[in-house]
């Protein structure tokens, strides 16, 4: 029986809304480490994630179970939703 293979990977690059320096010392390792859980979770293994005050660069494995328009969506709707719990200086985190 025949078998078919796919190894998708995807450079994702996403910015704080209105680019605003908003990925402090504080949560900067915090919310790598957080985008590689949720990467996990979706079965897109992370191979680097960095960026800088304004901004994330994601580089995965993308699972053959998602499509990268969910994929996306979900990373940036559960990293905001986790920013705003960390501290009220971050009630108004949004991605662009």
């Amino acid at each position: 029986m025949g078998q078919s293979l796919s190894a998708v990977f995807v450079h994702i690059i996403f910015g704080t809304k209105n680019r605003q320096p908003l990925i402090d010392d504080f949560i900067r390792q915090r919310l790598w480490t957080y985008l590689g859980g949720i990467c996990s979770q979706l079965k897109c293994c992370p191979i680097q994630i960095g960026g800088t005050e304004d901004h994330v660069h994601l580089l995965t494995y993308l699972s053959r179970d998602i499509c990268i328009k969910d994929f996306v969506g979900k990373i940036k709707a559960g990293s905001s939703k986790w920013i705003k719990t960390i501290s009220p200086c971050y009630s108004s985190f949004a991605w662009q």
